[in-house]
């Protein structure tokens, strides 16, 4: 965040393009990291001014600050900045994903 926000080293569109559609091109998840009809999408949306990673190795279940709302796989996990019960993730196993 502070490279992007603070920094102003990266900007917002590259920095979502490395977490997202980047990483899913890198690790071949053909269905995923795009807003794409027939894609898996996760979609976050962020208050850019109150976010901060909270998360560290001794804490890794902390939740990032300034989450407004956060859907996985259709389903919200976050709303309205509240962690809600469900838990829609799945593990991905990129050998059943069939690409083109």
């Amino acid at each position: 965040r502070d490279m992007v926000v603070r920094d102003e080293l990266f900007s917002l569109e590259w920095f979502v393009r490395r977490s997202s559609g980047l990483v899913a091109d890198s690790l071949r998840l053909c269905d995923r990291g795009y807003l794409q009809e027939g894609k898996v999408a996760d979609i976050v949306v962020l208050d850019l001014a109150s976010y901060e990673p909270v998360a560290d190795f001794q804490n890794p279940a902390e939740l990032a600050t300034g989450v407004v709302h956060s859907i996985i796989n259709g389903q919200f996990a976050i709303a309205n900045r509240e962690r809600l019960d469900a838990l829609p993730g799945v593990v991905i196993d990129r050998q059943s994903i069939s690409c083109p």
